[in-house]
Formats: C-alpha cells, structure tokens, sequence
C-alpha cells in the first residue's frame, strides 16, 4: 500500500506491507563460497539502513536501544528467488523483516493463485494464524528475487512485550497502521481502471515492475499476463 499520497507523511514512509521505497539494490547475485564478505563497513551501512525504515514503519517511534534488543533478537535468511519463507499450511509463528530483496504473499482464489502483498525492505510482518493462535498459515510467502529476511522467534517477541513498554507501544501501533492500511488499499490502490492502477505502481514503486515477474505483477493487479505485458511495453514506451 503506497504511502505517499498521504498527507502529513514523509515520503520515504511505509507501513506494514506498503511498498516501501528501496535503498538497497534488489536482486543482486550472492557471493560464492571463494568470494570475500561484504566489508564491515558495508553491512553497518546496510543495517543503519534498516533501522532507518523500522523508524519510519508506523507513527510511533522506539528508541534505540528498542531496535537494539528486537533486532539482536534475529536469525539471518538467505533466500533465492522463488524461494518459499513461509509455506500454506504450515505453522510459522516467527516475526519477520525484510532487510534486502522483495517477498510477496500469496493465497488461492478457486484454483488460481493471486498475489495480494509485496513486503520490501523494512517490512515486518508475520502469518497470522500461525503468530497469534498457531494455526497453519493460510497463505504462502515466497522471495520475488534474491532475498534477505530477519527471524525474530515469537519467544523473543513475547519477552519483548513483557520487559520493554516501548517495544509494546511500537507493536500496538504498528498494528493499528496494519488495520488503517487493509481499508486504505481497497480505497485507493484498487480502484481505477487496470492501466491507471499499473501507471501508479510504475510511479511509486518502479522497483516492483523492473525485479518482478510480469506473472506476479499481473496478479497484483487483477489482470491478464498478456494485458500487462501490452501495458508496461505503452508506459515504458513513453
């Protein structure tokens, strides 16, 4: 859900599942085993990065020391494209956030499958049914390409909640920006006509339509594939 037709808001905002604006490159090949590590430097770059769009995830603000304990709390996942984080009917009741790359949430409509969601850097995000009751998930998460997600084990979520109250308030914010965003998207991002709603992603969020498949994106949109691929060949055109 894109944020910044919003007033008031900055414009590299988001909110639980928008499409966040993209710092980090997407998609870039993973080094070998004989290649080097990124330099120290680098991955405190990219961290500070990060902490920088969990800033901006919801109105409320934490401290610091906040993003210290929940992101000290973390596993790295590397993911390949196409790759599956969380699968349907599995019971997956971690915390996640994406760090690098882009992940889409999936579930089924009759026999189709139907992308409703995109998760970019800075996304946090869960499976319901499996986070708050440890039901098996409804619907599946898969990287769009080359991914990087943070693992925070809802045991470290829990402990939070009862240690830190500034971690609690992000959390029920941030929760409330979830619901807000539900009612905003089916008010804005899906109404219109098909070629106006795909004009708005390609101004907002080009990084969607040029490290997507055109299948995925088709999704999205409730369109065909063909009619997608005749839409982006027109506007790119242009």
């Amino acid at each position: 859900v894109p944020l910044n037709d919003l007033p008031g808001r900055p414009k590299t905002a988001g909110g639980v599942f928008s499409l966040f604006f993209l710092y980090t490159p997407v998609g870039g090949p993973r080094p070998s085993a004989g290649q080097n590590r990124p330099p120290r430097a680098l991955i405190s770059y990219r961290m500070e990065n990060l902490r920088q769009l969990l800033r901006q995830e919801c109105d409320y603000v934490p401290s610091d020391s906040t993003l210290d304990e929940f992101l000290g709390a973390a596993t790295l996942k590397r993911l390949h494209r196409s790759e599956i984080l969380v699968e349907v009917g599995a019971v997956a009741d971690s915390m996640y956030i994406v760090k690098e790359g882009i992940l889409r949430l999936t579930d089924m409509n009759g026999n189709r499958e139907r992308t409703f969601a995109f998760g970019l850097p800075g996304t946090v995000f869960v499976s319901k049914h499996s986070f708050v009751r440890q039901l098996p998930s409804y619907y599946q998460i898969e990287a769009c390409c080359d991914s990087v997600v943070l693992c925070i084990p809802r045991r470290a979520y829990d402990s939070l909640i009862a240690s830190n109250h500034d971690f609690t308030r992000w959390m029920l914010v941030m929760s409330q920006t979830e619901l807000f965003y539900q009612e905003y998207k089916n008010s804005s991002v899906n109404n219109g006509s098909a070629a106006e709603r795909f004009e708005s992603l390609l101004r907002l969020r080009p990084e969607i339509p040029m490290n997507v498949s055109g299948r995925t994106v088709a999704s999205y949109l409730g369109i065909s594939p063909e009619y997608y691929c005749r839409l982006k060949k027109r506007f790119l055109k242009h």
